[in-house]
């Protein structure tokens, strides 16, 4: 990470298994929400809703309990929040977004508005305890098992047709 991206994220202890993680996205410019509901979607990974004031993102809590929220720190400013799930601000500066973080009941840390894909979904994969495993890394695995079993199959079939040639 470079020092731009040096952010803290509090990771969560709750191990539950959640396939398909929810995110509500509060956040009141538009072109800011449209860019993370996008991205979030194009990940194919989340449920994602999007809210435009406070208010609204806690009324849609209550009736859509998401696993994660992201919140503008700007919507912040001056108000305190309950939804009543870890959630992550999006701030301009690290001093900001940190004490921002604080006026949440269950705030875990906070990224940068302009933070970068992957980034964004590390940090919310962290906050809800997802492991993801690259395919890369599951496609050695899986090679490596199906080699093992044709050897197996090879030696069982081998064994089979030497006795046959050489009873005892």
């Amino acid at each position: 990470m470079c020092a731009k991206q040096a952010y803290k994220i509090k990771a969560s202890r709750d191990t539950r298994t959640i396939d398909r993680p929810k995110i509500l996205i509060v956040t009141g410019h538009p072109s800011i929400g449209a860019a993370l509901e996008t991205v979030l979607r194009l990940e194919d990974r989340y449920d994602v809703r999007r809210a435009a004031r406070l208010a609204d993102g806690v009324s849609l809590a209550a009736s859509w309990p998401a696993d994660v929220g992201l919140v503008d720190g700007v919507l912040l400013t001056g108000a305190t929040a309950a939804l009543g799930m870890p959630t992550l601000v999006l701030s301009g500066s690290r001093e900001q977004g940190e004490s921002l973080a604080g006026r949440l009941d269950d705030g875990r840390g906070w990224l940068p508005k302009d933070v970068a894909a992957d980034d964004l979904v590390k940090a919310i994969d962290n906050v809800v305890g997802v492991i993801r495993i690259q395919g890369d890394v599951a496609g050695t695995v899986g090679l490596l098992s199906a080699i093992l079993v044709a050897v197996a199959a090879v030696g069982i079939i081998l064994f089979v047709i030497y006795r046959l040639v050489f009873p005892v």
